[in-house]
């Protein structure tokens, strides 16, 4: 069998969302459990079932690369004795084989069989399907790849299948819910961006004033009226090393760190949201589903320390930097709090508009009172790390909502 080199460098480090013991707060599981079961799902041929019998039973199915948010999810599955069957994507993609096909009469739905090693599984009709895309899959954007990972053709013709088969699983079980969306759903660019900040603007939010442009000039001639500005997400595509992206914190910049950036690291903007800088006294995360809103407070701990923007740095906004919380997320606090009924129904409508699941919204508390800027949506985004921290029940949640309770 043909093998990818690159593989080596996705293979799964069991862990616990980075969260170290003394601040672990997840109910009724602990640490040891969590990276039991993901070191028994990477040593695996890259299927796992939560009984013997799931396969036979309308399970849930999840189709993942290993990481501690989908294994949370398989063992609070698990505890609500709901049969599920978690498949490693990666596994899959390089080493096994996906056939779906029809029994031959309308009536009959259509039959996932999965190949890996010498076991064959077969799955007739999942009763929702959790989807989070592979880690081998991103390596499909050409600016991602360097020169040791590149992909041969028939690496890229065997991820290209495997998109397809998702897109025809999709479309036979169109009563068949999944999770944060089908994957059809999960693809989406800078421009997306933009747009939700449209849509939170027409929901009542408050929103930062912003720009989306591959130039320099216009960039700079907005920075000139709106200084300073704040990064959102990847910024530079560099034109050396085979064209990766530069990841650069979020911090506030000015007409003159552009032109720097741009002339000190010989690089071109690629099409990037730039917003404006808005100071603030905490980072707010929600967490939001179709029956409840988790609400989370960020603020850096007393006496946390800023350190320069391109290196590891956390914090809210100083008068001329706002770090980035998520490059040093232990020195934040968390707090989860009561989401006020208004704010929560917003929110609600916001993901309705999206057709997901569940989603993640990203805002700042201004200096103001109660005054709320909204900054983008996450579509699904990260949440495991915020019920590690402070304990709420997200996990048994959202296995809720897949099992259909």
């Amino acid at each position: 069998m043909k093998t990818w080199l690159g593989y080596q460098h996705l293979k799964p480090s069991p862990n616990s969302a980075g969260v170290p013991n003394s601040l672990w707060r997840c109910h009724n599981l602990t640490q040891n459990q969590l990276e039991d079961f993901l070191g028994h799902w990477s040593q695996s041929e890259g299927l796992v079932t939560s009984e013997r019998q799931a396969l036979r039973k309308r399970p849930v199915l999840i189709f993942s690369k290993i990481d501690s948010e989908v294994a949370v999810l398989f063992l609070r599955l698990q505890e609500l004795g709901i049969a599920t069957v978690a498949i490693d994507l990666d596994r899959v993609l390089f080493s096994g084989r996906l056939t779906l096909a029809s029994q031959g009469s309308k009536l009959q739905p259509l039959t996932l069989k999965i190949e890996l090693g010498d076991q064959s599984y077969t799955i007739t009709r999942p009763r929702s399907v959790f989807f989070a895309d592979a880690n081998a899959t991103e390596l499909l954007d050409e600016y991602h790849l360097s020169d040791k990972t590149q992909l041969k053709a028939h690496e890229r013709v065997h991820l290209s299948r495997w998109r397809f088969a998702l897109q025809t699983l999709e479309a036979a079980y169109p009563d068949v819910p999944w999770y944060p969306a089908a994957p059809s759903h999960l693809f989406r660019g800078e421009w997306d961006r933009a747009l939700d900040l449209a849509l939170a603007k027409q929901n009542g939010f408050a929103t930062p004033k912003f720009i989306l442009s591959n130039s320099e000039d216009e960039v700079c001639r907005f920075a000139q009226d709106h200084a300073p500005l704040a990064l959102r997400e990847t910024a530079f595509r560099t034109l050396l090393d085979g064209q990766q992206n530069l990841y650069l914190p979020i911090r506030a910049w000015d007409t003159r760190d552009v032109r720097r950036e741009l002339r000190d690291h010989d690089l071109a903007l690629s099409p990037t949201l730039w917003v404006e800088f808005i100071r603030s006294t905490a980072n707010l995360r929600f967490v939001v589903t179709t029956k409840e809103v988790f609400h989370f407070e960020i603020k850096a701990k007393s006496g946390a320390r800023a350190v320069a923007a391109f290196d590891a740095a956390s914090g809210v906004a100083s008068e001329h930097h706002a770090f980035d919380w998520r490059l040093r997320p232990l020195d934040q606090q968390y707090r989860l709090l009561k989401t006020p009924t208004p704010l929560k129904r917003k929110l609600q409508k916001i993901l309705k508009t999206t057709g997901f699941q569940y989603i993640s919204v990203d805002a700042l508390r201004g200096p103001q009172k109660d005054s709320l800027v909204f900054l983008e949506i996450n579509r699904p985004g990260a949440w495991f790390f915020l019920e590690a921290l402070t304990g709420a029940p997200i996990s048994s949640h959202l296995a809720h909502h897949l099992a259909g309770k």
